[in-house]
């Protein structure tokens, strides 16, 4: 029975979402799991959320912003959101950033250490 709400609950929300709208990507870094990623269409209105998995990141600074960069992509062409009514990108990570927005320190994800994600991505 609970797996009938749960399935009635998915598609009524499938159902009401509408993709016309500008939107927002909003993104966490993490160094467990991964980084959750979700599509909002208001501040409290989360259309879409997903988690792009640790051993996806790649080895280098380089290859996680491209994995990353086609990751959302896909993501929001998969919720059948047009890229281009994307209105804003907002990063959260843990650690210290300098002026120009490199990462100071980002202690659990060295990698980012003295790179500048907003500029890469």
């Amino acid at each position: 029975m609970a797996a009938i709400i749960l399935a009635a609950i998915f598609l009524y929300n499938i159902m009401k979402k509408d993709t016309t709208l500008p939107f927002y990507i909003g993104i966490d870094l993490g160094a467990g799991q991964g980084t959750k990623i979700g599509i909002f269409i208001d501040t409290d209105k989360i259309a879409a959320e997903t988690v792009f998995n640790v051993s996806e990141y790649g080895a280098s600074f380089s290859s996680f912003c491209n994995s990353l960069t086609v990751f959302i992509n896909k993501f929001i062409r998969e919720n059948s959101f047009d890229v281009k009514k994307l209105l804003a990108i907002g990063i959260d990570k843990a650690g210290i950033l300098k002026k120009d927005g490199a990462f100071q320190l980002a202690n659990n994800l060295p990698f980012l250490n003295n790179k500048n994600l907003k500029k890469s991505i």
